[in-house]
């Protein structure tokens, strides 16, 4: 995996399409996909074992300057594997992203229990994005909710509680090619 096609997709699914006037909540970021009040409560971290271009490591992605901020080195495949539950497959991903809720975001505009279940079918959009993103890269998108809560909150340095919903979505290697099917 490239740095440049990292760096496309993670611009494509979680950077800015534009930004609008939020009147009294300021500057909001549109993405390009739907935000319940465009408060973007999601964020990536990036658990990177084999990027060309980025040290190993585990990163979260600001948005804004479309950057990684590195949170700690030497991430290994074997940390990925363990992040995801063991899943087959995971181990050889060249980086996983997950998907974490920032709800200070999210509450300071919705107090209600509403807004939780919208966060949900926000991470579902950026998940349908991600996969299509990944597709058009060539690569074949892999989304799962099987990884260890604790071990990514610990392994990203959160001391928040659950910030779920998460996603851990590894591309996986290019997809096979396409092959008619013969006739009946």
């Amino acid at each position: 995996m490239s740095l440049h096609d990292l760096a496309v997709l993670l611009r494509t699914v979680f950077g800015p399409a534009e930004f609008i006037d939020g009147f009294e909540y300021g500057a909001l970021i549109r993405r390009t996909s739907p935000s319940g009040g465009a408060r973007q409560e999601l964020d990536a971290y990036l658990a990177a074992p084999n990027v060309t271009g980025v040290p190993a490591g585990l990163f979260h992605y600001n948005t804004r300057e479309h950057s990684l901020e590195l949170l700690r080195e030497a991430f290994t495949h074997a940390e990925a594997g363990a992040l995801c539950a063991y899943q087959e497959g995971i181990g050889q991903a060249a980086f996983v992203v997950f998907v974490v809720a920032a709800w200070e975001r999210l509450r300071a505009k919705y107090r209600r229990p509403r807004a939780y279940r919208v966060s949900h079918l926000n991470a579902g959009h950026l998940g349908q994005t991600f996969a299509l993103a990944t597709t058009a890269l060539g690569l074949g998108p892999f989304q799962s909710a099987a990884f260890d809560d604790t071990a990514v909150e610990t392994a990203s340095g959160s001391t928040a509680p659950p910030t779920a919903p998460s996603t851990s979505s590894p591309p996986d290697t290019r997809p096979p090619t396409l092959r008619p099917r013969p006739p009946i």
